[in-house]
Parts: C-alpha cells; sequence; structure tokens
C-alpha cells in the first residue's frame, strides 16, 4: 500500500476550518470526528462534480438539518471546496488517524478516482 502524504496535506489544509476549532488539547475521538465531517464534504462535494448533479450535497446537508451548528460547518465547508479547492477532483479513500511515538496525532488518507466510488 502506497500513502500518499501530498494528499493527506490537501486534506488537512482544507479542514483547518474545522480543526481550528478543536480544544488545545483534543483527543484522537474529537479529530476523527472533526476529519469525518471534513471528508464528508469533501466527498458530496467531488461526487457531485463527477455526476454533475448536486444530489450529495443536498442529501449530506439534509441529515444535519436540524444541527444549526454541523449545517453551518457543513456548509461552509462546501463552499471552500468548490472555491479553492475545486482543482482537486479525487475523493478520499482510506482514511485514518494515527498517534505519533510523541503522543501527537496526524491524519492520513488516500486518494480515490471517479472509477473507484
Amino acid at each position: 500500500m502506497s500513502i500518499d502524504y501530498s494528499v493527506s496535506k490537501v486534506v488537512t489544509d482544507y479542514g483547518t476550518t474545522v480543526t481550528s476549532l478543536l480544544p488545545h488539547d483534543y483527543s484522537k475521538a474529537e479529530l476523527e470526528a472533526a476529519m469525518k465531517l471534513v471528508f464528508t464534504a469533501w466527498n458530496a462535494v467531488t461526487i457531485d462534480n463527477w455526476n454533475q448533479n448536486t444530489e450529495q450535497e443536498q442529501l449530506v446537508l439534509s441529515t444535519v438539518a436540524e444541527e444549526r451548528a454541523a449545517l453551518l460547518m457543513l456548509k461552509r465547508l462546501i463552499k471552500r471546496k468548490k472555491k479553492k479547492f475545486s482543482q482537486y477532483s479525487w475523493g478520499i479513500g482510506n482514511h485514518w488517524v494515527r498517534e505519533t511515538e510523541d503522543g501527537g496525532l496526524v491524519f492520513g488518507c488516500e486518494a480515490r478516482g471517479k472509477t473507484e466510488h
């Protein structure tokens, strides 16, 4: 298995609007939850671009319609993907959060193309 760390870096940069809201001493579970929101928005926009519709975006937004904070964050992420990260046409496949030897946490992921979704 090859890991493309540049993909992880792009997704991490994209997700800073979410991860910057985490507490200073966030846990692995908190980072995993934040990154789940990040890659859900990324993949919704990407799949909709592949299919030339907005079905995934609407589906994702409808699932959190009652949770105002999550809805707002997803809308921001969707807009961010379309405006600042639109040049990336790959989806996010396998993803993980791992502890480093020094006790830190790192997010990693792999890119997936249209034929693999």
